[in-house]
């Protein structure tokens, strides 16, 4: 599923709980470093904040030619309305 700039796939349901995996990038350098840095902590401030267990977070290396993020993380399913409503621009 494809939500406002972050792809977020659902996984295996399990203890009313569901793995998430959000991606984002700036391969296509539409926001300058200063606003990518900005936007790779709101969207961490925003999984972070919903209290929810991260299972891996991290990005691609200094050197690589491209800019990505990721996060994997257990998120009870009701509040992922309210993760994807929320604006992070």
């Amino acid at each position: 599923m494809f939500v406002s700039g972050l792809m977020v796939l659902l996984g295996v349901m399990m203890n009313n709980c569901a793995t998430f995996v959000v991606q984002i990038g700036n391969s296509d350098n539409r926001l300058t470093i200063q606003r990518w840095a900005d936007f790779i902590r709101a969207i961490d401030k925003a999984i972070i904040g919903c209290g929810v267990e991260i299972h891996f977070r991290g990005g691609s290396v200094f050197v690589a030619p491209w800019l990505n993020a990721c996060w994997v993380f257990e998120m009870d399913e009701s509040l992922l309305s309210k993760f994807i409503t929320k604006s992070y621009s």
